[in-house]
């Protein structure tokens, strides 16, 4: 099989074969790091008490909001082939004081737990975020609509391997050791980040941003916020946000609810919740390879963003009719498996046609305070309704036109997107968009 015709057959242009095999390397490390941690993290915060998760949602955005400050401090014109390795080996040192601090106290393991319920959620949205952040201002908005669905396949593959890790592990070596398995993945992607920015420097001369965009933003800490209230297309990206972790929320905290019943030892919930994201990761795996690429090359990102919310009002509607582990399981794995094969590289590619500091900043902010603020709200919202004494079923009911609303969004940011990246940049002066240069067409295309 000859290089030009996997080139075709992913969607490449000759010259973007290697930078997308970097990234995708890189990206498989990261999300392996992450999803062997992933039920570790899941299953202590079911140990803690399933009544007590939505206050670990409410100390995650806390979390966020002391850190967030902290690390636009820290990037603040640093060479992003200097930060990213600082910050996720910071994210490595933390990993082996938790091993530490679990094995030789663990009496102490109950509230340990808690606190790493929240670290991992920490640590999943800050690497992940700059590591996307990364791509959209290497690779621009042209080849980043072609290169994300590729970059994604290698997420997803690593997602596998790394749920499979925990699941075959867990019960051999037991749970504390699998982080530091997770530290050795995490450093291998470290390794890939200067070869990777590299590359993408060859695509300067391309991209409609300074030279200087290969350094991080010389913004204050609090410029996310100011990009996000003078820009209403970010404020559209941010209520899609919400309204998905609103749904997210909901889901995973009736599955952990489920799963608390159905699983009494702690190892058989590890592996459990390791093999619900096994199915999942398998199934992105198997779409992404067969349709992603074509369908991100065929589509615009508001057809594809719209799909997860009409898929999740449909499941919904299936939960409030037979709301049982077989159901919600399966509206798991659906859901889960379109958003991270066809919806994740769509919302990321939302930021391709913006300035370094709307990628750097803004999206930091988003994806941090705003992911979890969601998070937060959700956890809220279903508690107080368990409170009141609704079940799953009118809970489900009740989401379906909430659903509906989120598709209408998805498909107004479409449309926003498609204006930014052709230069209207009157419809969103607070953001200074450039429109790529058209790139040179290849015969027989």
């Amino acid at each position: 099989m000859s290089r030009s015709y996997l080139r075709e057959l992913v969607g490449l242009r000759p010259g973007e074969g290697v930078p997308a095999l970097l990234a995708g390397t890189m990206f498989f490390c990261l999300m392996t790091s992450y999803f062997i941690l992933k039920p570790v993290r899941d299953e202590m915060g079911i140990a803690g008490g399933v009544e007590n998760l939505p206050h670990l949602y409410l100390f995650t955005l806390g979390s966020m909001l002391a850190i967030a400050p902290l690390f636009g401090w820290a990037s603040r014109g640093r060479d992003r082939e200097v930060f990213l390795p600082l910050v996720y080996r910071f994210f490595a040192v933390n990993l082996v004081g938790f091993y530490l601090a679990l094995q030789f106290a663990p009496a102490s393991e109950r509230w340990l737990g808690r606190v790493f319920f929240v670290w991992v959620s920490v640590f999943d949205l800050f690497c992940l975020s700059l590591f996307w952040g990364f791509m959209a201002d290497g690779l621009g908005y042209r080849r980043g609509r072609r290169i994300f669905g590729v970059i994604a396949v290698g997420g997803t593959a690593g997602a596998v391997f790394g749920a499979s890790l925990t699941d075959l592990l867990v019960a051999q070596l037991g749970r504390l050791p699998l982080l530091l398995v997770s530290l050795g993945f995490l450093e291998v992607a470290v390794r890939h980040v200067r070869p990777l920015s590299t590359r993408l420097r060859r695509y300067a001369a391309d991209q409609p941003r300074p030279p200087a965009a290969a350094t991080m933003p010389r913004d204050s800490a609090w410029s996310g916020i100011s990009l996000v209230l003078r820009s209403r297309y970010l404020q559209a990206v941010c209520g899609y946000l919400v309204l998905y972790s609103l749904s997210s929320t909901f889901i995973y905290l009736a599955q952990a609810t489920i799963v608390a019943a159905a699983e009494a030892g702690r190892t058989g919930r590890t592996q459990l919740l390791a093999r619900i994201e096994i199915w999942v990761q398998t199934a992105t795996l198997l779409t992404q390879l067969v349709i992603t690429g074509r369908v991100m090359r065929r589509f615009g990102a508001g057809l594809l963003l719209a799909t997860l919310p009409v898929i999740t009002a449909l499941g919904f509607a299936v939960l409030g009719r037979w709301p049982g582990f077989n159901a919600l399981v399966a509206v798991q794995v659906l859901r889960r498996t379109l958003n991270y094969a066809l919806v994740k590289p769509a919302r990321e590619s939302l930021y391709t046609p913006l300035t370094a500091a709307s990628q750097y900043r803004a999206k930091s902010f988003i994806d941090t305070f705003v992911y979890r603020g969601g998070d937060a709200v959700g956890a809220l919202t279903y508690d107080a309704l368990i409170g009141v004494g609704l079940g799953l079923s009118p809970i489900a009911f009740g989401a379906v036109p909430v659903c509906l609303a989120w598709a209408l969004l998805a498909l107004h940011l479409g449309r926003r997107q498609r204006a930014l990246a052709a230069g209207a940049v009157s419809l969103d002066p607070a953001v200074v968009a450039v429109a790529p240069p058209v790139e040179p067409t290849i015969a027989g295309r």
